[in-house]
């Protein structure tokens, strides 16, 4: 059980944290590529897997195993199982997907104002492969929400039924959306690889937007100083 929590919330923070290096690709693209320190990622997923696996360790103390027709499951204490589910849904679940959904609001925007939404006559192909790139980040949206829910559903009704057959029943049910996490965090991986080019050709815009804009206020820091100086000669 130990292990299935450890992966959960692990799951849940490696979504987190490419959608923030998504992100931070496209916000800060100049400190992303040359500025970002080399140690800042491993210190980073070490870090995130330390959190997963402190909020993992109460299973290692309140789950005992059960006898059921001489197959054993390892259950966790009713006792406890309303602590559990709180902070399984609090870190494990609500802030993964406040910070999911953001990231992603903030890919959006950021690809609008960097590339045209319809086909102009310079470029007609871009559009169409961030409008390619709109639609991957639509189904990991969609595929997070609706792998991830239906378990935190289960779970909450494990939470408030204590015992009888619908107690019994659930925990096959709840493997099954546990499944589904699973198959969602192993199509991740497949989807980004369909969002890589669009992503990249953004992630270049955005640099080179930034780039433009440093040397444009350079010029007029430059002009400006020389205007100051011919003006007080």
């Amino acid at each position: 059980m130990f292990l299935r929590v450890l992966g959960l919330y692990a799951s849940a923070f490696l979504v987190c944290a490419v959608a923030l290096e998504r992100t931070l690709c496209l916000l800060k693209p100049v400190w992303a590529r040359l500025r970002r320190p080399t140690w800042a990622v491993p210190v980073a997923c070490s870090l995130m897997w330390l959190v997963a696996a402190a909020l993992s360790a109460p299973y290692l103390k309140f789950g005992y195993l059960l006898n059921h027709g001489g197959s054993f499951h390892c259950l966790e204490s009713k006792d406890f199982i309303m602590g559990l589910f709180v902070l399984e849904t609090t870190v494990g679940f609500l802030i993964p997907l406040l910070v999911f959904l953001g990231s992603n609001l903030a890919v959006v925007l950021t690809i609008k104002r960097a590339v045209p939404l319809t086909p102009t006559s310079s470029a007609p192909s871009m559009a169409r492969k961030m409008t390619r790139m709109y639609h991957v980040l639509f189904v990991t949206m969609f595929l997070f929400l609706t792998c991830w829910v239906p378990y935190f559903v289960c779970r909450f009704i494990e939470a408030i039924v204590k015992e009888g057959n619908l107690l019994y029943r659930l925990k096959y049910a709840k493997y099954i959306c546990l499944f589904m996490v699973y198959v969602k965090s192993a199509l991740n991986p497949v989807l980004y690889v369909f969002a890589a080019r669009g992503l990249g050709r953004a992630i270049k815009a955005s640099l080179v937007s930034t780039i433009e804009r440093l040397f444009n206020d350079d010029s007029f820091e430059s002009i400006r100083r020389k205007s100051i100086k011919n003006s007080q000669m």
